[in-house]
């Protein structure tokens, strides 16, 4: 049991212990505070709010962190409800051995004189399990973690990776990215599912990270200590003193959901345990259906995994012979074509089906195989319409949508199996389920259909799903969504008149009661499951919902402020700049693009330097701010600072020290005052300094922030504000808002990435093919994070993932000849007649190439109305020939110079493919035929490739060595001047940073009009990508624990909003 549902158990106990009848509420499926408020039906509790809230957070804190906790008899919160409950004339009753729940008070011993409380699930180490992640195993464990938009914890966080080679047995299911679990000693965590919408890095082809709807702590509910829902008033049925009684208690330990290993045999299932028995408890909810509750948890286990089969992970050809065996409905030859994950899921359903036929024959005396298997055939028929539609881009009518809807609403194929189980042969058989479904079926079906298409219409058109029946509407109606969803209610009022009819009107006879309460519970279940939100795909989405707008509001809100901020005339020249600095860092500066340039220009006017000159640190955060938006000044700056007295000012030194990397190519004091800074830091470190203040100093001697990846440094520097007093409240909150928002994108981003890769299956055709969707695209949102650069990311991703691939052909898999035919397919560029020569694997991967390209092409010509096309080729033609000359260098022992391997290394490193497809994406015809991409690329690319080549030979040099690669920058220095490793390193980190002085004056200094600033941020940013990735190793061959980090941050760990 989690800790706040354990807390809020013995809270609920000591209420009671006051005389106050408590709700019947299961104590799992209490979520939050709002929900226990409705819990504890007592209006004298609404005073003492805050003391339950305070209590309950203190004892999930000692429970998650310590592993100790106050129970009922510690901590001063649990005194004041007392307090209070005795204040509004209540009185203890004496103590019972047992809560009211059914839990055991605290202090009571055990048979073995144990602690019973002791006994709870309250280890001091947070539960963990692993999954597999592309190539990492990820260890997931629980923690508090509020996301954007919406009051909730992240219950599973990633808290560990390790990459590991990991063949699957399935050659169909290697390439994804699965949940499997790893260990499986280890007890799967569940609750409720993450947001369908935040895809398969977070979802379903992937990690299936799930969200808590509680604002406290998460509740964990585990396979090994789950018990089942608690009833939680005193009631005969389920009185763990009176076992023999009929009991709700705990069906779901004999739905056998762990013994049937579903997880394991198809990877991507996802545990839904607890809202599949949640639905079938709606449905029905009676002590003596215990039968019916087991077998439609059952089946609605079974529904989600084949609804994601159906809508992500079968390919067309896959659901087609999926679709045929059900049809078939053969144990052994029906399954002999399908894939491997495909005859898993087809066993476990067949088995299903024949156990519940078989419950029905021992109880009923027949056979209900049969209708059974009609039910699930129509389901599949119906899921399989649905796909032929997504597939031919086919706009069904609202009415053709309803007609298939509501079967594949799965509503017809639940109720079929409850009818089942609670009906006998005599009523069954006259129902014709074989022939007809009963009206009642229909309409309730309807209602589950209806209300889950209102609810994730937004997720589905984000997902690019089969049209819902809001989209069918609109475009039949030629309507807004608005009018849409009015007139979807209004059918679903009429809906409900037919309901009303067939079970309490005319139609009443028709059914026997159970049949009807079932059908009618079916029906009010969905609209509770999903009025506000997916309470299937998203729980908690409800909340995210009423809250959405509010926070909208105070979005706008407090941009607005930061806006009148920047503005304000009465400011302190010093505190702006501050401001400004603060909002470059936390970034969100292209929000305020146009009032921070005015202010700079202001400060200009104003002579900013003359009325600062005593304040050595705004006078070096002066200076860089300048440099950093493209204002002209001069470095003579550096000798002003230096010759004042800044000897114990670490945080004039620290700004100085930073303003120092932004030179450009022929200005020396800055590399002097550089070097006596670096000498300052280091001395200024020993002394009595302050924590945050020392972490700043280590962080900007590790890496300065110029040439740290703006993204990263946005989410180390919102970590670096929280708790401190100085930093503007409104500004980090936004920032806070704004990094989440993004990163959702990005999520999302990556979800119809993973969806490619799977899709493309290049695993299965190239074998030695390395999965690095998630490098790649951690690599292209460094790029180009900004949230409207989509495409960009989406473009570079596929091509990090194509160039990670052809590496390892040319570096290891190819032979030279085969290499020579490789290049010369690539030369020729033509999509039949290149590849004829080729062996198979290149084959393939030259359609890969090919194709990726045209579709690139094609969404340029669309977008801008020209074709790319010869420019696209133009820069794989480049890398190609790149690649295979370091071949050949490699083949004839060649020993190559300094400079010729630099020559060549610059585009081998494929930094010009790379930016090249960036600038095609960003750019319009006109800016990228200006730039002339097919004769020659512009210097800031090829002082940006070559940061991105020398920091990738300093991370892999002894690898490649081991390996017997084609010799390294270091390798080259070395042989041309006769020098150990140790200065041949050295030598190239000067070359580096004389190579960021070119990329300085380029981006920041007179060649900086050569290029759009779109243009020049992607290619800085990819300076800044690369020195990241390589930097203390190689972050895309075998990525380590600190880069492995960054992806966390950067993609998965959203930020607390306080």
């Amino acid at each position: 049991m989690s800790s706040q549902a354990w807390c809020i158990e013995h809270l609920i106990a000591a209420i009671s212990s006051f005389g106050i009848v408590i709700d019947h509420t299961p104590i799992t499926l209490v979520h939050s505070l709002e929900h226990m408020a409705a819990v504890i039906a007592v209006p004298e509790l609404n005073h003492i709010r805050q003391e339950i809230e305070l209590w309950i957070r203190g004892i999930s804190r000692d429970i998650e962190l310590r592993g100790q906790a106050r129970i009922l008899d510690g901590g001063p919160e649990k005194d004041k409800i007392e307090q209070s409950l005795r204040a509004a004339g209540y009185a203890p009753r004496p103590a019972d051995r047992t809560s009211a729940s059914g839990a055991v008070a605290p202090g009571i011993k055990n048979d073995k004189g144990k602690s019973i409380a002791a006994q709870q699930d309250m280890s001091s180490e947070p539960k963990t399990g692993e999954v597999r992640f592309g190539e990492f195993n990820v260890t997931l464990s629980t923690v508090h973690h509020t996301d954007i938009g919406e009051q909730s914890d992240r219950t599973v966080l990633l808290t560990s990776f390790e990459r590991r080679e990991v063949q699957n047995s399935n050659p169909n299911m290697n390439a994804q990215l699965t949940g499997r679990r790893l260990n499986q000693n280890r007890p799967p965590l569940f609750n409720t599912p993450y947001p369908r919408r935040l895809g398969p890095v977070l979802r379903r082809p992937s990690l299936d990270l799930n969200l808590s709807p509680n604002p406290i702590s998460p509740i964990i509910l585990t396979q090994n200590n789950y018990t089942g829902p608690t009833i939680i008033h005193p009631n005969p049925l389920t009185n763990p003193q009176n076992p023999s009684a009929p009991s709700n208690q705990n069906p779901i330990q004999h739905t056998g959901f762990q013994e049937l290993g579903l997880r394991e045999k198809v990877p991507f299932a996802r545990d839904r345990l607890v809202e599949s028995f949640f639905c079938a408890t709606g449905i029905a909810p009676e002590p003596h259906n215990t039968d019916c509750r087991e077998v439609l948890t059952k089946v609605a286990i079974l529904l989600i995994t084949l609804d994601d089969v159906y809508d992500i992970h079968g390919t067309f050809d896959e659901l087609l012979l999926f679709t045929e065996a059900i049809q078939r409905w053969d144990e052994v030859e029906a399954t002999e074509r399908l894939p491997e994950y495909m005859r898993a899921l087809y066993g476990v359903l067949f088995n299903t089906t024949k156990e519940t036929a078989s419950y029905v024959l021992a109880k009923h005396g027949w056979d209900a195989s049969p209708i059974l298997i009609k039910a699930w055939q129509h389901a599949c028929a119906s899921f399989l319409t649905e796909a032929k539609w997504y597939k031919n881009g086919y706009k069904a009518k609202f009415e053709e949508y309803l007609e298939n809807g509501w079967v594949s609403s799965t509503g017809p194929l639940l109720l079929t199996h409850a009818f089942m189980v609670l009906g006998d042969k005599t009523t069954a058989q006259a129902l014709h389920l074989q022939i007809k479904y009963p009206k009642l079926v229909q309409s309730c079906a309807m209602i589950l259909r209806l209300t889950n298409d209102c609810a994730t219409h937004h997720a589905e058109l984000e997902r690019g799903d089969a049209p819902s029946a809001i989209t069918c509407y609109m475009q039949e109606q030629l309507c807004t969504e608005q009018q849409a969803r009015k007139a979807i209610e209004k059918l679903i009022v009429e809906t409900w008149k037919k309901i009303n009819d067939d079970s309490l009107g005319h139609g009443r006879h028709a059914l026997p009661r159970p049949l009807i309460n079932a059908s009618v519970n079916l029906a009010r279940m969905s609209y509770c499951i999903y009025n506000g939100g997916d309470g299937i795909g998203a729980p908690g989405q409800r909340m995210k919902g009423l809250e959405k707008q509010k926070i909208s509001d105070c979005y706008e809100e407090m941009k607005s402020n930061i806006r009148s901020q920047l503005m304000h005339k009465e400011s302190q020249l010093a505190v702006k700049l501050n401001l400004v600095d603060m909002v470059q860092r936390l970034g969100v500066a292209y929000h305020f693009s146009e009032e921070i340039k005015h202010l700079l220009e202001e400060m200009i006017i104003n002579n900013a330097k003359a009325i600062l000159k005593n304040d050595f640190a705004s006078l070096a955060l002066l200076f860089r701010l300048m440099r950093e938006n493209c204002f002209q000044v001069p470095q003579d700056i550096f000798s002003t600072i230096m010759k004042g007295n800044m000897q114990n000012d670490i945080e004039a030194v620290l700004s100085l020290y930073e303003a120092s990397f932004l030179t450009f190519e022929g200005e020396k004091l800055s590399d002097e005052a550089r070097e006596f800074l670096t000498k300052q830091l280091n001395q200024l470190k020993k002394t009595c300094m302050d924590q945050k203040l020392k972490e700043q100093v280590d962080h900007a001697l590790e890496v300065t922030l110029h040439w740290r990846v703006p993204r990263l440094e946005t989410r180390w520097y919102i970590d670096q504000c929280q708790g401190n007093e100085n930093v503007n409240p409104v500004l980090t909150k936004f920032a806070k808002l704004e990094y989440n928002k993004v990163q959702l994108v990005h999520q999302g981003e990556l979800s119809r990435l993973s969806r490619w890769w799977i899709e493309l299956g290049l695993r299965e055709k190239v074998p030695f093919a390395r999965d690095r969707l998630v490098e790649s695209f951690f690599y292209a949102t460094g790029i180009a994070p900004e949230p409207h650069n989509s495409a960009c990311r989406e473009v570079l991703s596929k091509l990090g993932v194509l160039i990670v691939i052809l590496d390892d052909v040319y570096d290891i898999y190819g032979t030279f000849d085969e290499l020579l035919l490789f290049n010369e397919a690539i030369q020729r560029w033509d999509e039949v007649e290149a590849t004829e020569n080729l062996p198979e694997y290149m084959r393939i991967l030259y359609g890969v190439i090919f194709n990726t390209t045209k579709e690139t092409a094609s969404y340029v010509l669309a977008k801008y109305g020209w074709d790319p096309s010869p420019i696209l080729i133009k820069a794989w033609r480049d890398a190609c020939i790149s690649f295979l000359t370091e071949a050949k260098w490699y083949r004839n022992g060649h020993k190559v110079t300094f400079e010729e391997y630099l020559e060549n290394g610059w585009v081998s490193s494929t930094g010009p493919l790379l930016l090249t497809h960036a600038f095609i994406v960003l750019g319009d015809k006109t800016t990228v035929q200006a730039l002339n991409l097919q004769k020659k690329y512009p210097r800031l690319v090829q002082s940006c490739a070559t940061i991105f080549r020398l920091s990738n030979d300093c991370a892999t040099h002894h690898a490649e060595l081991q390996r017997g690669d084609a010799p390294s920058s270091i390798a080259c220095y070395m042989q041309e001047q006769l020098c150990t490793e140790r200065e041949a390193r050295k030598a190239i980190e000067k070359l580096i940073v004389e190579t960021w002085k070119k990329i300085n004056d380029d981006s920041l200094g007179h060649g900086r009009h050569a290029l759009p600033r779109p243009f020049i941020n992607v290619s800085v940013n990819m300076a800044r990508m690369s020195f990241c990735i390589y930097n203390g190793g190689d972050g895309v061959g075998t990525p380590g624990q600190r880069i492995k980090g960054l992806v966390k941050s950067l993609l998965l760990d959203s930020i607390s909003i306080d």
